[in-house]
């Protein structure tokens, strides 16, 4: 555990946030409205990502064409 989520009593960081939302969820009774804000939250980054992802692979793509005809 963090020494923050030790000293503050937070949920400590987890490689997978929804471990570390099952273990809130646990100790918390959370309404269905912070549980369907945080399903939109998540959804909302698994686009950033995706999104991200296309990018920069389009880039790598236009890179690598440019440097094949300029080299």
């Amino acid at each position: 555990m963090s020494a923050a989520a030790s000293t503050s009593g937070l949920v400590p960081r987890t490689a997978e946030p929804d471990q570390g939302l099952a273990e809130l969820s646990a100790a918390v009774q959370l309404p269905d409205v912070a549980l369907a804000a945080y399903d939109d939250v998540q959804a909302f980054h698994d686009s950033v990502i995706a999104n991200r992802r296309q990018y920069l692979d389009a880039e790598i793509g236009r890179i690598t064409n440019h440097l094949a005809t300029n080299t």
